[in-house]
């Protein structure tokens, strides 16, 4: 074995040029996989972008109108709340399209946690009365945009009401699924179709940002004992809202997956080649070590060795 790394140390000092070149070689092809995988990975999950980039809530807990939401921020490990927001759940229409709803009153600035990120139109504007910003999934449920008109049925009855799309939002929440999951709507927290709900349809929302994400359980427990359990009627969490977005672009996700391993192939194809070519320019030394008493076992071993 000492003459095995003897041999191989008195090698590489020989060809330092021809080693530094399969070392770079390697290097940069490991670095390129790495990058690339990193890369498609973010293009098959565009929803830990947009979590990231909107900070975006661990849990997200629905209540009562009467419960004290806001006092989960004193709670250990919350790092910070999104809200609360009060809710009406209603239905939206739009050129012959239906949609359930959860409007949300926000204000006039979007918040730092839980921060909807606007991908076409403009926030919520107090100068603009009758204004809703939709959710980006619930935008294409009713084929809506900025500047379309949705109509909201009134209470109990009392004919209809008119909102006008100010701009549509990407959220790292569950997205709206028919006759599963409401759509979400931020609306001012004056809005008729807000306050003129129906008792039983309204409620409040708050989101929470935890220090160790990986505590989501133990923190949904402590928030719903300090809430009361009476008090909540939903809790939904980041882990659902990713498991969701995931199985949406499972496809392209193999996809990309099966060119990364062509890429890997090549990759392994390249260095296999790079390293034979240097064992063929020591043909003469392998020749040399062999009639001197090494093994072919051992020669394979000094190759292994370098490389």
């Amino acid at each position: 074995m000492r003459a095995t790394l003897r041999w191989a140390h008195a090698d590489l000092r020989t060809h330092r040029g021809e080693a530094l070149f399969i070392v770079l070689a390697t290097a940069g092809i490991i670095v390129s996989l790495l990058l690339a995988g990193a890369l498609l990975s973010y293009a098959a999950n565009p929803w830990q972008r947009v979590f990231n980039e909107s900070r975006g809530a661990h849990v997200w807990i629905h209540t009562s109108p009467t419960a004290d939401a806001a006092g989960l921020a004193r709670l250990d490990g919350v790092d910070a709340l999104s809200g609360p927001y009060r809710t009406a759940r209603t239905t939206l229409r739009s050129q012959g399209a239906e949609a359930a709803v959860e409007l949300r009153g926000a204000a006039a600035g979007r918040p730092q946690t839980g921060r909807p990120l606007i991908t076409s139109g403009r926030w919520l504007d107090p100068g603009a009365a009758g204004g809703i910003v939709l959710e980006s999934s619930l935008a294409r449920a009713l084929w809506a945009g900025p500047g379309d008109t949705l109509t909201v049925p009134g209470a109990h009855g009392s004919g209809v009401r008119r909102l006008t799309v100010l701009g549509v939002a990407d959220s790292a929440e569950s997205p709206y699924r028919p006759g599963d999951r409401p759509g979400t709507g931020w609306v001012l927290p004056g809005e008729p179709a807000l306050t003129g709900a129906p008792a039983d349809r309204t409620g409040q929302v708050v989101g929470v940002r935890l220090d160790h994400p990986d505590d989501t359980d133990f923190a949904v427990q402590r928030a719903v004992t300090a809430l009361g359990a009476g008090e909540v009627t939903e809790v939904s969490h980041w882990h659902q809202a990713r498991a969701e977005a995931q199985s949406d672009s499972r496809l392209l996700g193999l996809l990309l997956g099966v060119f990364g391993l062509g890429a890997l192939l090549a990759a392994a194809l390249a260095v296999t080649g790079a390293i034979s070519t240097r064992i063929r320019g020591h043909l003469r030394d392998i020749a040399v070590l062999k009639a001197i008493g090494f093994t072919p076992g051992q020669v394979v071993r000094i190759f292994l060795v370098q490389h």
